[in-house]
């Protein structure tokens, strides 16, 4: 039976990724293809570079790979992927008689068959420990509990989950993060019942296919602390409707919301620079897309078959665009942009419907004041205090958001570039500090980013 409905998995998985990246969950014993196929889309003159972070990955397991650059979107074969990191071995696994629980590594776990419940814990009080990189989802030593495990609690000193974790956990339903987590591996949650999770905001990479063919989750929030979200990450969440996403994002990798066809809401700070490859191919239900500044390249085919989007809109920061954007994207009326955008690469408009209208961003018209702000000496001796942007800083128009960078002044008086509040740390003496900084307008739907203002605020301590 088990192996019936592992085969029914398999042949479910393959007809959801025709001609995109295939998942691959090997059983133990069984041989796994050697390659994989991808998508393979280009740009003139566009140099193989390195991925902005690249992951060791399991002999057995192929993640997509960005191929050599041909003129055409067909099958290419993918790079053979290396690893020389010893994984743990099954005979192994437990040192312990109770079925229900075992250790390995610095890790223990224990399965509540009356909660349906797997808890993971380090193995020593008070220390950190990771979960292993497994090989595939039966080398996990929780197996025999795949299909009743509902609820997992990973407790504090754990600092990141590795490859296939809980992959087809088919009943698991919720998850318990601890803060100190740093990484979820490759395929962690892949194909797992999971409806919401809160990501702990000491994450700072979410891996490839970690929450690939998620079916059943609807919402996410990206905390802060992520830098990147790997290749295919959320591929084939079919029922995510809403994604999150706050500054301190840099990349969205190929493929990572393809598939979401219930994806109707995302917002991209501006902390993101890069857009890969497909980041949103078959998002069937986006009917508008804005692209902050900040982004400074979007690869290939990022809305390809996105059938519903109506209008783009490009920031100004922009300074290279992959081909066949908006290829099969038939509800395509209106592209907002500057001139100098829409003459980066030709062929990035190649597959977009005739009729489409370019429409050229408004300049701002951005005016910046400083003001001074008051701060309580007696407060400020035992803990840093805190000023919003908006009692340092009148920034007009006030319906755009603004960057912020300080120029000159104390070092004990510090401003978040994406938020401008002003930090002002404890012990600073009584007197009153002059701030210069430089303020952008970055821009919306209609209005381009504006160029920098320097404006002086000040701060009282008394």
């Amino acid at each position: 039976m088990k192996l019936k409905r592992l085969a029914a998995m398999l042949i479910a998985v393959t007809m959801t990724v025709t001609a995109l990246p295939v998942f691959v969950l090997a059983t133990e014993g069984e041989t796994v293809p050697e390659e994989t196929t991808a998508v393979e889309t280009t740009e003139p003159g566009k140099k193989e570079t390195e991925k902005p972070s690249e992951k060791e990955t399991e002999p057995e397991i192929k993640a997509p790979e960005k191929t050599e650059e041909t003129e055409t979107s067909e099958p290419a074969e993918s790079k053979e992927v290396k690893s020389e990191e010893k994984l743990p071995e099954q005979e192994d696994r437990s040192d312990s008689k109770n079925a229900n629980s075992g250790t390995e590594e610095n890790i223990k776990w224990s399965f509540n068959e009356s909660t349906y419940t797997l808890t993971i814990s380090p193995k020593k009080k008070n220390t950190k420990a990771v979960i292993p990189k497994y090989r595939n989802v039966d080398n996990t030593p929780w197996k025999e509990f795949r299909d009743s495990i509902k609820k997992v609690v990973i407790t504090k000193g754990i600092t990141s989950i590795g490859n296939f974790s809980f992959a087809q956990c088919g009943n698991l339903t919720s998850v318990s993060l601890p803060s100190g987590l740093k990484s979820i591996g490759f395929a962690a949650f892949a194909l797992s019942g999971i409806e919401n999770i809160t990501i702990p905001g000491t994450v700072t990479s979410i891996g490839e296919q970690s929450f690939f063919m998620c079916t059943c989750l609807k919402t996410i929030t990206i905390p802060s602390s992520v830098t990147i979200i790997d290749n295919c990450a959320f591929m084939s969440c079919e029922s995510l409707e809403t994604v999150k996403l706050t500054n301190g994002l840099k990349t969205i990798e190929d493929y990572a919301f393809c598939e979401c066809k219930a994806l109707t809401s995302i917002t991209i700070p501006v902390s993101v620079s890069a857009i890969g490859d497909n980041a949103f191919e078959s998002c069937t239900s986006l009917t508008s897309f804005y692209i902050p500044y900040g982004v400074t390249s979007v690869g290939n085919s990022v809305f390809l078959k996105c059938n519903n989007l109506e209008t783009v809109t490009f920031q100004t920061s922009i300074k290279s665009m992959g081909n066949n954007l908006f290829e099969s994207c038939g509800n395509l009326k209106q592209i907002n942009m500057t001139n100098e955008i829409s003459a980066l690469n030709s062929r990035a408009w190649e597959g977009c419907k005739n009729g489409v209208v370019i429409k050229g961003l408004k300049d701002n018209s951005v005016t910046a004041k400083g003001k001074t702000a008051k701060v309580k000496y007696r407060k400020l001796r035992k803990k840093n205090q805190t000023v919003a942007a908006t009692k340092v800083l009148n920034v007009a128009p006030k319906d755009q958001k603004a960057l912020y960078v300080k120029v000159k002044g104390k070092k004990k008086i510090t401003i978040n570039k994406y938020t401008g509040k002003v930090t002002v740390k404890k012990k600073l003496k009584r007197g009153t500090y002059k701030i210069k900084v430089k303020v952008m307008v970055t821009g919306n739907e209609t209005c381009k980013a504006s160029g920098w203002k320097t404006v002086t605020f000040k701060i009282k301590v008394k």
